[in-house]
């Protein structure tokens, strides 16, 4: 493409045994490329991946493409580690966060609406859960604090809930019969 759109070559640059070509086309947000480079790219991109498949499908062949794989392992040993991470200077390093991918419809697929739904078919006929009841219990049992129930898409905002928190509220209403008067008492008093 370089060749095509601007009239240069790669290989007056670099020969081609040093220009391996890594990427992940699976990874490619369309929106991300839409904003940021516009709607011509997007196609272009989208088009290159659709061949890409296309023309890997066909061959059928590792010389065409070749899968590179890491896994992250926790041992004892390094010697059997591809990737070490290490404690480091206490001066030098003082956090290490490692962010594990997530398919959040799986593991938190439900909004505020949808847990509603669920517990007013849940809970005894005659008592109300709503919004209000929804968030007393957030706040009681401080659930936006735990990546367990409580999950925040960042941009734009979106919460999203597990299963375990319906499962966790619907075992303490059980447990208590107060407890959702109590939650609501302890949510109204919270500014006071």
């Amino acid at each position: 493409m370089l060749n095509e759109w601007f009239s240069k070559s790669i290989t007056d640059k670099c020969t081609p045994a040093m220009l391996p070509l890594v990427s992940n086309i699976e990874s490619i947000e369309p929106i991300k490329i839409k904003k940021k480079y516009g709607v011509e790219i997007l196609k272009f991109v989208e088009n290159e991946r659709e061949r890409l498949s296309k023309n890997e499908q066909e061959i059928r062949d590792l010389r065409y493409r070749i899968p590179i794989e890491y896994k992250l392992t926790l041992t004892k040993s390094p010697k059997d580690a591809d990737i070490m991470l290490s404690k480091g200077d206490s001066d030098t390093l003082e956090r290490l966060f490692i962010e594990v991918p997530k398919d959040i419809e799986r593991t938190h697929p439900y909004l505020q609406k949808d847990i509603i739904a669920k517990f007013k078919e849940k809970v005894r006929s005659g008592e109300v859960f709503n919004q209000y009841d929804f968030q007393a219990i957030l706040y009681k049992e401080k659930i936006k604090d735990n990546p367990r129930y409580y999950y925040e898409i960042k941009n734009p905002v979106i919460h999203r809930y597990s299963n375990s928190l319906v499962v966790f509220i619907l075992r303490m209403i059980k447990k208590d019969s107060n407890y959702l008067k109590n939650a609501r008492k302890q949510y109204k008093n919270r500014e006071k």
